[in-house]
């Protein structure tokens, strides 16, 4: 009885000892570039955007001409898909964005 007392503690402690695994840094960085020829320019701006938001929505279109105005040479504009627990599909959302802009051959956002 004992032993097995024994051998079930040491089972129990040696599985807690194990360490997790280490956390993997991705290749690429997050987020995606509205122009992938800008992405050496000395300015970045980094947007954080949802679908779903009506504030998203309205500061898209300042983005773009921010975009367009200064060009690719001057501004690279990273955009992250940043989902709101209070908006209902937000996450559903962003899943199928993720999903589109990795495999589409038009870009991010079409016009």
């Amino acid at each position: 009885m004992l032993a097995a007392l024994l051998c079930l503690f040491t089972l129990c402690w040696t599985s807690l000892a194990i360490p997790d695994p280490p956390i993997t840094i991705p290749d690429t960085e997050p987020g995606d570039h509205l122009d992938p020829a800008a992405a050496g320019a000395p300015i970045r701006v980094d947007a954080f955007l949802e679908t779903l938001c009506p504030d998203s929505q309205f500061a898209w279109p300042v983005v773009q001409q921010v975009a367009q105005h200064y060009g690719p040479e001057v501004v690279d504009v990273v955009v992250h898909q940043f989902p709101l627990p209070y908006h209902r599909w937000g996450y559903l959302t962003t899943q199928v964005s993720f999903y589109t802009s990795r495999h589409s051959m038009e870009g991010y956002c079409p016009e």
